[in-house]
């Protein structure tokens, strides 16, 4: 099944675009994942942008990577807000 253009987004974060299906969210898993970091566990941030990204999600962990190679988990939070928020102004 092809996708529908309206349900794609492009924002752009932290000099980062990426390309958003809006459809991602209609996922309880990702909803679950969502309130796990609502209620302070950061530790689904990761899995979040994975499911949110696709195959995408390398090329932004390369884009938020610092000078040691790592990609900070400050950066992925930071992002991820960033991408929700985007997101979420280009759905009204």
């Amino acid at each position: 099944m092809a996708k529908k253009k309206d349900s794609l987004v492009d924002v752009e974060c932290m000099g980062i675009v990426v390309t958003i299906d809006k459809d991602r969210f209609d996922d309880i898993e990702l909803i679950d994942m969502m309130d796990d970091v609502q209620g302070g566990d950061p530790l689904k941030v990761g899995k979040i942008l994975k499911k949110i990204l696709g195959s995408d999600w390398k090329r932004v962990y390369d884009g938020l990577r610092d000078e040691r190679g790592v990609v900070p988990a400050s950066k992925a939070m930071e992002f991820f807000g960033e991408v929700m928020e985007a997101a979420e102004a280009k759905n009204s």
